[in-house]
């Protein structure tokens, strides 16, 4: 037994190592992988040559400078300094042996101002998603709520979507789907549609309804401390989110 939890521990570690070594620099000195490097607005664009990210350049940082002046906006900044590193690969495959991890379709580091799409001519990855998780950690500081920053990715993302994070939700409801607010401390056992669409709907009617400030302290102190912050208890501010998506069916957004 000790035997065995020494290994698991062994791996953790290593697990925890190579997570940490994710970079700009260790991503290229990856032998297995080469780049082309294209710096344009918020981005240092790294892909293949002869790459659907390549054909279609100017397209890709005209949608992320566009995604980035929504989130801009989202948090009521002027301007982000800061560059960040994009690395955009071909497929999952692909995606998965950069980054080391075979169960997203993105990824953001949001320390080493790093993210990673893949792109293609059937399928993509690529918008603003992870690029929030960047900035709204860059500006607001690490959360230990989690639910908090996938609610904020989501909830920035949406604009494109064809269908709107309260539809979603009200869907949800419908099929009886949604956890509770107390619940959403475990968000990472939920299922991938909790994950997402609740978390983006509860942050993108918590920004309209009380706005961005409060977002903020609520991402500092978490729902426990709703009624400091919003005047209500988090029963409360519950049901009121739950009445709001009611009315939202596949006709309104």
């Amino acid at each position: 037994m000790k035997k065995l939890l020494f290994i698991f521990l062994s791996c953790l570690t290593t697990s925890c190592c190579i997570a940490q070594k994710l970079s700009t620099k260790a991503v290229l000195s990856n032998s297995s992988f080469s780049f082309e490097k294209h710096q344009a607005g918020h981005f240092n664009y790294y892909y293949a040559k002869d790459s659907e990210v390549e054909r279609k350049l100017d397209s890709v940082i005209e949608l992320h400078e566009s995604r980035m002046t929504r989130i801009l906006q989202i948090l009521k900044l002027n301007e982000y300094t800061e560059l960040i590193d994009y690395f955009i690969v071909r497929d999952l495959d692909e995606l998965g042996k950069l980054t080391g991890d075979t169960t997203v379709q993105g990824k953001a580091i949001p320390e080493e101002h790093l993210m990673f799409a893949y792109m293609n001519a059937e399928a993509n990855s690529i918008g603003g998603h992870e690029i929030m998780h960047i900035v709204v950690r860059d500006i607001w500081g690490k959360t230990r709520y989690g639910w908090m920053e996938e609610g904020m990715a989501s909830y920035s993302d949406e604009k494109w979507r064809p269908t709107g994070l309260h539809n979603l939700a009200n869907q949800l409801a419908k099929d009886k789907k949604l956890v509770s607010f107390s619940h959403l401390l475990m968000y990472h056992l939920c299922a991938v549609e909790v994950r997402y669409w609740q978390t983006g709907s509860i942050v993108k009617y918590l920004c309209e309804q009380y706005g961005i400030e409060k977002v903020r302290q609520l991402w500092k102190k978490g729902l426990s401390k709703a009624e400091c912050i919003f005047g209500k208890d988090r029963e409360t501010l519950e049901r009121e989110w739950r009445e709001h998506i009611k009315g939202h069916d596949d006709t309104v957004r």
